[in-house]
């Protein structure tokens, strides 16, 4: 039984007549594989861009940024200096002339005693607040007592 079947079979294929396939038929069919295969246009312009232009592309952008901020702050440090000299140097009438001996000896007790002076001071600064702290006790005391 088997046996007769693959007899039919084969008889069947014999009997079979293969199409006739046109002239252009293998170009047509690698036509077809080519566009599924072709690359977009962003593959085609990232795969020729070469690697070395890339990184270069990143070190220039990179020292760009890096020029910009070396200026920034140069800039910044400029005018934190002339704020600086603005604030730290006496006008001009009023430079400091260079002390002389003669000068150092005429004031030296003040020189010897300058801590006191700074202490004396403070406790001039203490005095003050204490007496506005008194007066405004007692113009508290007097708007009750009225």
């Amino acid at each position: 039984m088997e046996k007769e079947r693959l007899d039919r079979m084969w008889d069947l294929l014999d009997s079979y007549q293969t199409p006739r396939v046109s002239d252009d038929f293998t170009w047509s069919v690698l036509r077809r594989i080519r566009v599924q295969q072709a690359p977009t246009r962003m593959e085609e312009n990232a795969s020729d861009t070469p690697r070395w232009r890339v990184a270069w592309r990143f070190v220039a952008g990179l020292a760009a940024s890096l020029l910009v901020a070396l200026t920034l702050g140069i800039l910044w440090r400029h005018s934190l200096e002339r704020e600086a000299r603005r604030t730290v140097s006496p006008p001009p009438d009023e430079a400091a002339r260079p002390l002389t001996d003669d000068d150092i000896i005429r004031n030296l007790e003040i020189y010897e005693n300058i801590d006191l002076l700074q202490n004396l001071d403070l406790l001039a600064d203490l005095e003050v607040v204490e007496n506005l702290d008194k007066s405004s006790v007692q113009r508290n005391t007097t708007e009750h007592e009225n």
